[in-house]
């Protein structure tokens, strides 16, 4: 975005084997933003990670909003943590803590 560009083609494919997972496996998308939303294929991806029973962490933008980024923010099944150096690590034990039951 502004004096860099997206190579769309590129990230399609650079993706593409992100769509084969496991049951088993944590997804992890870093970051859904701007730029990565030019890719009507990785929307698809973000999609299929949210629909899937698997956890999902990701990091989405707060600078930049759409209809994409408010349906994620604004889906109820989602907890959106704001991380910031005060609340990191505490952040960390939440997270750990969720995934592992502990």
């Amino acid at each position: 975005v502004s004096k860099y560009g997206v190579d769309v083609e590129a990230l399609d494919k650079f993706i593409e084997p992100l769509f084969n997972y496991s049951a088993d496996q944590l997804l992890y998308i870093d970051e859904i933003g701007q730029m990565e939303l030019f890719s009507t294929r990785f929307k698809e991806l973000v999609n299929s990670y949210l629909a899937s029973p698997n956890h999902f962490i990701g990091t989405i933008t707060s600078v930049y909003d759409d209809e994409f980024i408010r349906q994620i923010k604004g889906n109820p099944d989602i907890e959106v943590i704001t991380i910031t150096l005060e609340n990191r690590a505490e952040v960390y034990e939440q997270i750990y803590s969720k995934l592992t039951g502990v």
